[in-house]
């Protein structure tokens, strides 16, 4: 009996405070899971991205912006992976200035990256 009493309580807790049918309001029923995050899928008129067009891009850009990864990956519709390999490819090429982070309480320090 105790068990039955439990579980009508969380379903109610779960379900929220009752809504009258005829009050228009649409009650939230949350996602099942939290859909994953992609980047932008590339237009499918333009080629994808090439080192030229990245390089390019990149000298546009006012300097002293901080530049991340995730940066390159939204802004080319690209993979975590290839974005990572460009910074570290800015980096080398002397367009992405690096700067080392204050030390954290375990005394590593992170790398902020800026555009030259």
């Amino acid at each position: 009996m105790e068990r039955l009493t439990w579980r009508t309580w969380w379903d109610r807790l779960r379900r929220g405070p009752d809504i009258a049918e005829g009050s228009g309001v649409v009650p939230f029923i949350p996602p099942r899971r939290i859909l994953p995050v992609r980047p932008t899928p590339p237009s499918p008129v333009l080629s994808p991205p090439t080192w030229s067009t990245v390089l390019r891009t990149v000298r546009q850009w006012p300097s002293g912006m901080p530049i991340t990864s995730d940066l390159l990956a939204q802004r080319f519709g690209v993979g975590r992976g290839q974005a990572w390999r460009w910074l570290q490819r800015l980096e080398r090429a002397g367009l992405v200035r690096v700067v080392l982070g204050p030390p954290d309480r375990h005394g590593t320090r992170r790398k902020q990256r800026f555009v030259s």
